[in-house]
């Protein structure tokens, strides 16, 4: 095989090429290529590939090139693209035996090959040659084999270890060639081990479940050999990681799995999925159509499930179970939005709300929990936002009154000029009062000085000095009535 250097270098990508996906484009190869291709085909016993070279070889024979061919196979050693050129010989045994220069550049030693198989021919003793159906495609079964290989990852060198949860042995060239993301990921620095190895961060996706080394094995024999057969709980867990990375028909797969798989066990871990915090895109029906079947289930089997887990997920998942079991609200689940960015519902709602909500749709009803939730923050307004809506209105006051003063002085100074006998007796009467209040003022402050707490000193002097006065009276009574008896 003494051909140039890039057609061996082309001979080998195509060669990679086929390993990995099963498919080679010979029609770009030239005839050396694709007989160097073959070459390897055989020897390294790659059955499908041998026969896509050959027949394609056989394919493109015609009276013009059948003699380079067939001396090209001839110095390749390649026997069975040889054979078939031979047969082409034989069939058009008279066209080629007359092209001199072809028969030149085939040489005497073909040449006599050609008669010999000629005359067998003629003899009867020549046998067909069949090529026969292409074998079957063996991708997904040598994949297999790669993957299980994976199992013990220190007999192979080009294994790197991930970590998510436990350690997982995984080709780096496999992982990174299934999208941009997933090439980041195996260029990250490795942790150092033992053993060493490239951890998995966590998810990013607000309320998604998390990623557990079972999912990210699923995930593996989905990229290494196409295996759709992935649990329902793991199928949740690798939704969120599909948005993350890149993998949009695994995510297709994983709601397909999901929708058709809620029971009392995987029920919550679906609407968990259903209401991520996620932009879906193209995907948005199945996010919906998966929202759908699980409240669907919920409303027939409500009493059946645990719906502990709920006070931990996201509140809109509560709000839709309880409007998704009012009457009318089954046949309007379609309304249902996907409410991404998730808060907390302030139920507000009065009695007389609640009485009007049973009639509407879940959509509407959303609507006005949020508008009563907003009218119960408006009516629990502080103080001081209070005062700041009264201030303008005591501001108005003041400039109507500023306004009515001149007006009244100027009505009063018309007054005085036309009465200014009354004018004095006012300014009399003002005086007199003035005076009044003055005297009653002294007065009472001379009552609260009266009245005022005396100290316990001088309340018991007044007591003695009482004490003395009354025994006094009763000391002259006593001597009248001796002296009236000694008379």
């Amino acid at each position: 095989m003494d051909l140039p250097k890039d057609t061996k270098e082309s001979v080998m990508l195509e060669l990679l090429t086929f390993i990995y996906t099963d498919v080679v484009d010979v029609g770009k190869l030239t005839v050396n290529e694709i007989l160097l291709l073959n070459g390897a085909a055989v020897e390294y016993e790659l059955k499908r590939l041998e026969w896509i070279c050959t027949n394609h070889i056989n394919s493109m024979l015609t009276q013009e090139n059948i003699f380079d061919i067939v001396v090209e196979a001839h110095k390749v050693n390649q026997a069975r693209i040889k054979e078939f050129c031979m047969r082409f010989i034989v069939k058009n045994y008279n066209e080629v035996v007359g092209n001199k220069k072809g028969t030149q550049a085939m040489g005497i030693e073909l040449f006599q090959e050609a008669v010999t198989l000629y005359q067998q021919k003629m003899a009867g003793e020549l046998k067909d040659l069949v090529l026969g159906p292409c074998p079957p495609s063996t991708l997904i079964q040598d994949f297999r084999t790669i993957y299980r290989s994976t199992e013990d990852s220190s007999n192979i060198a080009e294994l790197s270890v991930f970590k998510v949860k436990s350690y997982l042995g995984v080709h780096r060239a496999i992982l990174a060639g299934q999208g941009p993301a997933l090439v980041a990921l195996c260029n990250s620095p490795p942790v150092k081990g033992p053993p060493e190895h490239i951890a998995v961060p966590p998810l990013r996706t607000k309320g998604a479940p998390e990623l557990s080394s079972e999912a990210f094995t699923s995930f593996l024999k989905f990229v290494y050999y196409g295996d759709t057969r992935i649990a329902p709980l793991h199928a949740c867990e690798l939704i969120a990681f599909c948005f993350e990375y890149g993998q949009v028909e695994l995510a297709k797969l994983c709601f397909n799995v999901i929708s058709n798989n809620v029971n009392n066990d995987t029920v919550l871990t679906v609407l968990m999925v259903a209401y991520m915090e996620i932009n879906a895109g193209d995907l948005t029906p199945n996010v919906k159509a998966t929202k759908k079947v699980a409240l669907h289930y919920l409303h027939n089997h409500l009493k059946e499930v645990d719906l502990r887990p709920l006070r931990k997920m996201n509140p809109y998942i509560s709000v839709d179970i309880v409007l998704v079991n009012q009457p009318g609200a089954l046949d309007d689940l379609d309304s249902v939005d996907n409410n991404n960015n998730a808060a907390a519902v302030s139920p507000s709602s009065s009695s007389d709300e609640k009485s009007l909500q049973k009639n509407k749709s879940s959509a509407q009803l959303k609507k006005e929990m949020k508008s009563g939730s907003s009218l119960a923050l408006n009516a629990q307004e502080s103080p001081k936002e209070e005062a700041k809506k009264e201030a303008p209105k005591e501001k108005k006051e003041k400039k109507e009154k500023k306004e009515k003063e001149p007006k009244e002085g100027e009505s009063k100074k018309s007054e005085e000029a036309s009465s200014p006998s009354s004018s004095k007796k006012d300014k009399k009467e003002k005086k007199e009062k003035s005076s009044d209040k003055k005297a009653q003022r002294t007065s009472s402050a001379a009552d609260e000085l009266m009245n005022t707490p005396e100290s316990p000193k001088e309340e018991s002097g007044k007591k003695e000095k009482k004490s003395k006065k009354e025994k006094k009276p009763r000391e002259s009574s006593a001597d009248v009535s001796t002296a009236s008896s000694e008379q």
